[in-house]
């Protein structure tokens, strides 16, 4: 866990975000935190303390008119990275000296060194040491570190503490001096190694870990002075999924899916999708009486009259529309041609709209389109039949004063006039019957 300086430093940077620029107080409480947490081994800790500390002292430099505080800051982390740098440079350098033991057999007596009244029996123990030392450089070559176990990354059991077991093989032609392992860049510990024996040799260890990604290293010295680093083995260390949530997981998503079969199941039980009749080109003709069902008994044939180029129709029309002075069938014709209009000018796209309402006297049934609009001189020409050769009228002239004519003589009228939109409507109106009127 964090120290509480620590945390208490995190929270004053994280207000400090959202108040403003950091303060005095936050910098310094992060670069104490910052050395508590180097003086306790806590270097992961260490290393995000000093990036946070130095992004917001950068952040007080550029905004700050006064800087002297935050540039103090910025040189404090600068000489403390450049010492450690050091201190790692002199590491290394140690690692790569001979083992003391060698260097005391190198600087022992030599035969230069041989007194010339030397008595016989001391010349010949020099001469064996001498004969006996080791050279400077070994002629099979450097130590050799393999790792055996395991080959790449390892997850461990919890998300605290992991135990890491792993092996190492070491090949030394010349002997080993001294084995040391380093975790994070280090020192962990020293393995005890036989000085001076040659070979081949293994070694198990195991390693705590703490949540995160560590980087395991081995340093191996040969009798001859000479070191050698193996290559870093990643360990992580994470916290494995408890078996007991994937199956809740299942478990939810199953009764999601049954609620959404079960409720799809009673949109259908309860509400049943109606029948209606439509014709081959999908025009609606639910039931109704009087003049809303002859008008769509209407549509229907012309419809099947004229095929696929049928434009799309939109009903306004009530089910049950109030009775009129005359049977609705004696202008079956007219509607139809008034219908056959309207369809021929929106053959090549467009729509149809048909609708009706009533007052106290009259009831009115308009058909509109929404095809291009007749010049505004010629629409009262299409319905009158002194005017020849219109071509509005699209070859219906005949058809259209008959149709006239069977509206006049129900007491009705007809006229035409342009749509705002575009297009064209004609407006029918017709008598009410004479019980409606008293009603109204």
């Amino acid at each position: 866990m964090k120290s509480l300086s620590s945390i208490s430093a995190m929270l004053l940077a994280l207000h400090s975000f959202a108040v403003g620029l950091p303060s005095d107080a936050l910098l310094d409480s992060l670069s104490v935190a910052a050395t508590e947490q180097e003086r306790n081994e806590k270097l992961g800790d260490r290393d995000e303390t000093e990036s946070l500390l130095e992004r917001l002292a950068r952040q007080r430099l550029v905004s700050d008119s006064a800087p002297e505080h935050p540039k103090r800051i910025l040189d404090q982390i600068d000489q403390a990275r450049s010492q450690r740098a050091q201190l790692e440079a002199e590491e290394l350098t140690n690692l790569r000296k001979p083992a003391p033991e060698v260097v005391k057999l190198l600087e022992a007596d030599t035969l230069d060194s041989i007194p010339a009244a030397a008595p016989p029996a001391q010349r010949d123990t020099i001469q064996a040491k001498a004969a006996s030392k080791p050279t400077l450089l070994c002629s099979s070559g450097p130590v050799r570190i393999e790792w055996i176990e395991p080959p790449g990354p390892v997850y461990g059991q919890s998300p605290q503490d992991s135990t890491f077991d792993f092996k190492i093989r070491i090949e030394a032609p010349c002997g080993l001096t001294r084995i040391d392992l380093f975790k994070d860049e280090a020192l962990l510990h020293s393995f005890p190694v036989p000085i001076g024996k040659s070979g081949t040799f293994e070694f198990t260890d195991q390693v705590i870990l703490t949540s995160g990604i560590h980087k395991l290293d081995i340093v191996a010295c040969d009798s001859t002075g000479i070191c050698s680093r193996s290559a870093p083995l990643e360990c992580k260390s994470t916290e494995r999924v408890a078996p007991w949530i994937p199956r809740a997981v299942g478990v939810l998503v199953g009764l999601c899916v049954l609620l959404g079969l079960i409720l799809t199941l009673r949109k259908w039980t309860h509400h049943p999708h109606p029948s209606t009749p439509q014709t081959n080109h999908g025009v609606p003709l639910p039931a109704s009486s009087g003049i809303s069902n002859t008008i769509r008994n209407r549509l229907q044939i012309v419809a099947k009259e004229i095929g696929p180029s049928f434009p799309a129709v939109s009903l306004r029309l009530p089910d049950s529309p109030p009775a009129l002075a005359i049977d609705p069938e004696s202008l079956a014709e007219a509607f139809g041609c008034i219908l056959r209009l309207h369809a021929k000018r929106t053959a090549e796209g467009g729509q149809i709209l048909i609708a009706m309402g009533h007052g106290p006297i009259n009831a009115e049934v308009v058909f509109e389109d929404t095809a291009t609009t007749p010049d505004d001189p010629v629409i009262p020409a299409i319905l009158d039949a002194s005017k020849r050769n219109i071509k509005e009228r699209l070859g219906m002239d005949q058809e259209l004063e008959n149709a006239k004519q069977l509206i006049l003589r129900s007491n009705g009228s007809i006229s035409m006039e342009a749509r705002i939109d575009g297009g064209l409507r004609t407006r029918v109106r017709l008598k009410l019957a004479p019980h409606h009127k008293d009603k109204a």
